[in-house]
């Protein structure tokens, strides 16, 4: 394996003492960081989705495991939220996780996310934008 073909998901995988990084450019630090940590993320949120699952109706299962992992509940239940939103099959490592939080509520999310290249902003303002035009009809 080529040093520049090494991605994030491979540097999450094999351990980041595994890969030669010396000839690394500024560019592919950055997408490397960025992908592990949407990887990260995803993996994150897939487990809080997991215990929630699980849970019986009123033990609070989740806000005990916020507290054991020192999230928030907060954070743990939109990312269980998200990942019960996408399947993990429609997960691109490329498109940042706050991209999938921010388009979660469309019902066109999977269809938005398919081809998505734009940033966390421009997918805020597409919702807020529908979000708009619907209180008006």
């Amino acid at each position: 394996m080529e040093k520049e073909s090494v991605t994030g998901a491979e540097l999450a995988r094999i351990g980041p003492q595994e890969i030669d990084r010396s000839s690394w450019t500024f560019a592919q630090y950055v997408a490397a960081w960025r992908e592990v940590d949407t990887g990260v993320t995803w993996l994150r949120a897939q487990m809080a989705m997991e215990v929630q699952d699980r849970a019986e109706y009123g033990d609070q299962t989740l806000q005990r495991f916020a507290d054991e992992v020192g999230r928030s509940y907060k954070t743990l239940l939109n990312w269980a939220t998200v990942a019960g939103a996408y399947p993990q099959n429609s997960r691109r490592r490329e498109v940042p996780f706050s991209v999938y939080a921010a388009l979660a509520s469309q019902d066109d999310r999977l269809d938005l996310i398919k081809d998505w290249s734009g940033t966390v902003a421009e997918a805020e303002q597409l919702v807020s934008n529908r979000n708009r035009v619907r209180q008006l009809n």
